[in-house]
């Protein structure tokens, strides 16, 4: 259920409260670092990554934040979603999209991973090559001699 909150600090206290309560479907770790998710690591930033996108589903590019309104296929469904009547409860868009991805995770928690910033970023960028690069950028990180990896 969305309640208004006024200021941003609340928004988005608010919002890692409704994080919090769901990370544990995921242990309350990053998939990839296993860092565990609490207060004291809200700081990092943390994110349910999309592993794959239901067309059914909203994503992240019908929420335009320069227009700060919600429009879908040229559309307004500001009343027809109970998330995105969470607008007119004066929640911003950014927090009004991981609202809805929240109710996504609610419904299909295998859709999703839990991770923080810093490694969803970098999946993010990885993503963008194509399969031979991500083999070779791989073969050229093992060929790397950094201090960690050196025994």
């Amino acid at each position: 259920m969305l309640r208004k909150v006024g200021t941003q600090v609340a928004q988005k206290a608010y919002v890692f409260d409704e994080f919090l309560k769901l990370a544990p479907k995921y242990k309350s770790i990053c998939f990839i670092c296993e860092q565990r998710m609490d207060h004291n690591t809200q700081s990092l930033g943390w994110t349910f990554h999309h592993k794959y996108y239901d067309s059914r589903e909203l994503s992240y590019r019908y929420f335009d934040k320069k227009k700060d309104e919600f429009m879908w296929k040229g559309k307004d469904w500001s009343f027809s979603n109970p998330t995105v009547n969470a607008k007119a409860k004066g929640i911003e868009m950014r927090s009004l999209y991981r609202l809805e991805v929240f109710r996504q995770v609610r419904k299909k928690k295998g859709q999703f991973l839990l991770m923080c910033s810093t490694h969803h970023q970098a999946l993010e960028k990885i993503d963008r090559f194509s399969p031979p690069k991500v083999k070779r950028l791989i073969r050229a990180w093992k060929m790397t001699k950094t201090k960690w990896k050196v025994k």
